[in-house]
């Protein structure tokens, strides 16, 4: 499920759903009080977030992987070959930059 939607999505408990460098706003239950604690803003999602106690939660700033590929320096033809992954030959690395 995509939760990048900027709303509130209700969680029973378990593993965290997003990738840990997303950024997040969450309200947690407290076992010790037995009550729901207000909004906790602005919180990388494996920095200190219990997420067994978490009820709702929603995404900020979602944290996307840069995009890595690999060009043979070598073409076939009029195109260049790109890869995910290096085969033989002499290759440039190519890691997408995001701001």
């Amino acid at each position: 499920m995509n939760y990048n939607d900027g709303k509130w999505h209700g969680w029973d408990g378990g593993e965290c759903p997003v990738h840990p460098e997303t950024v997040v706003d969450y309200v947690w239950f407290d076992p010790d009080t037995a009550k729901i604690c207000g909004v906790t803003t602005g919180r990388y999602a494996c920095d200190r977030v219990a997420w067994r106690q978490v009820v709702r939660f929603r995404v900020i700033k979602e944290h996307k992987e840069p995009r890595e590929f690999w060009i043979d320096l070598k073409p076939y033809g009029d195109y260049p070959v790109v890869s995910h992954t290096p085969m033989s030959g002499s290759y440039i690395h190519v890691r997408e930059v995001l701001e």
